[in-house]
C-alpha cells in the first residue's frame, strides 16, 4: 500500500512540475507569492527523490531474493549509468534557462 501511495505521488508531483513552459505565468502571481509557490515546488521536489530513493531500495529488495550477486551489481551498474545520464540532462536544462533568462534580462535592460 505504502508503495502505491508513493508511486502515485511521484506521478501527481511530476504532472504538477513540469506543468508547462510558464503556469505561473497565467496565475498573475505577486512576487511574494512566486516565492512561496518555489518553496512548494522545491519541497514537492525534495519529496519525490525521498520517495523514489524509497522505492528503489525496496525494489532492490525485492530483487535480491531472486537474483544473484553478479545480477544485482548489473542491476545496480545500470541504474547509476541511468541517474548519471538524468543528472547531466537536469544539468543541461538548467544551464539552458539560466541562459535565457540572462538573455531576457539583457533585452529587458536595452
Amino acid at each position: 500500500m505504502k508503495t502505491t501511495q508513493l508511486i502515485l505521488l511521484l506521478l501527481i508531483s511530476t504532472q504538477t512540475l513540469a506543468g508547462g513552459k510558464n503556469k505561473m505565468g497565467d496565475l498573475n502571481l505577486t512576487e511574494e507569492q512566486k516565492v512561496q509557490m518555489q518553496t512548494v515546488k522545491q519541497n514537492m521536489k525534495e519529496k519525490m527523490e525521498a520517495a523514489r530513493v524509497e522505492i528503489t531500495a525496496q525494489a532492490h529488495a525485492e530483487m535480491a531474493l531472486f537474483l544473484t550477486a553478479e545480477q544485482m551489481e548489473q542491476v545496480k551498474s545500470r541504474q547509476e549509468k541511468r541517474m548519471s545520464r538524468q543528472d547531466k540532462r537536469s544539468e543541461k536544462r538548467q544551464n539552458k534557462r539560466e541562459r535565457r533568462k540572462m538573455r531576457k534580462e539583457k533585452r529587458n535592460a536595452e
